[in-house]
Order: structure tokens, then C-alpha cells, then sequence
């Protein structure tokens, strides 16, 4: 019980690195390289780094916080999962909503999780972007088998030419 007052009255008289990243919307990494450049927080007793409640507050007014931060994390989490269902491409999906690329790729972890397909979390981003840039499209897994058995015979023949252009000195052809 003596812990949770603590941390309670911690809390009332200032913040910590995760609640001064909530209010800005940003990451707590993003805090600690603004520590010392305009914040300037004080370590508590317990080794805890605690910033003034008014000088964020002040900061927070001067720079002022992306708009999307005012979302709760469930409705930001939504219009995420419906640009993956879209699908819009993972870079797309940071630039619409201005969220960090580390955000967007953990929702995306995710959203695979849910789905039931984490093991296949960085193949599938990139057949999916590749797939998005192509145009392509498959209803069943026997189609999306051939589409990568065409991705991997185009870059072995990729691979075959750079190699006799780099045997004979010339462009490969």
C-alpha cells in the first residue's frame, strides 16, 4: 500500500517520462532526447526522473501535439486495422495519420497476431506491399504460392543477369 501512495503522490507533484510522452503523443524515447534540451526533469528518491507538472503543461501549449493524439489509443488502433483491411501500405498508413513508423508496425503485429498468421509477420508485409505495387491479386493460397514462386524465379533471373554483366564486364545482354 506504501508503494501506491508514493507513486500517487509522485503523481501529483510531477510526471514521468510515460505520462509526459502521453500528453506531447509521442514515444518515451522522444522524451529522453529532449531531456536536458527543453525538459529538464529532477530524479526522485527512488531514482525516478519526474518532470514539472507546469513546465510540460507550458510546453505542451507552446509546441502543441499532433491532432491524432487526441484520439483515444482504440480509435487511433481502429483506423489503423482499417487501412491494413484497405490495404494501404505501411508507409502511406504514417504519412495519412501521422503516427510514428514503430506505432504503425506494432499494430501491425497485431493485426497479423490476430489474424492468426504471426509467424509470417515480415513475409507478408513485404508480399502484401509488393503485391499493392503490382497490382496483383489472389483469392486462394494455391494463387498466392504461384504469385511468389514468380517473384522468386524474376529475381533469380535478376540475380543471373547482374552476375554474367559483372563476369563479362558489360550490361548482361
Amino acid at each position: 500500500m506504501a508503494s501506491k501512495k508514493k507513486k500517487h503522490g509522485a503523481d501529483t507533484v510531477g510526471l514521468t517520462r510515460g505520462q509526459v510522452a502521453k500528453m506531447f503523443g509521442t514515444s518515451i524515447s522522444w522524451v529522453r532526447r529532449h531531456e536536458g534540451v527543453t525538459l529538464f526533469p529532477k530524479k526522485n528518491r527512488d531514482g525516478v526522473f519526474i518532470f514539472s507538472r507546469k513546465e510540460v503543461e507550458a510546453l505542451v501549449a507552446e509546441r502543441g501535439r499532433p491532432t491524432i493524439c487526441a484520439t483515444p489509443d482504440g480509435e487511433i488502433a481502429a483506423q489503423v486495422f482499417e487501412l491494413f483491411k484497405a490495404p494501404v501500405p505501411l508507409r502511406d498508413i504514417v504519412i495519412q495519420l501521422r503516427l510514428a513508423p514503430e506505432r504503425v508496425s506494432v499494430l501491425w503485429s497485431f493485426w497479423v497476431k490476430m489474424s492468426g498468421k504471426d509467424v509470417l509477420v515480415p513475409a507478408l508485409q513485404k508480399v502484401e506491399t509488393w503485391r499493392i505495387a503490382q497490382g496483383k491479386k489472389w483469392d486462394t493460397a494455391a494463387e498466392l504460392v504461384e504469385f511468389v514462386r514468380e517473384l522468386v524465379a524474376e529475381r533469380d533471373k535478376y540475380r543471373a543477369a547482374a552476375e554474367a554483366a559483372d563476369d563479362t564486364g558489360g550490361d548482361g545482354e
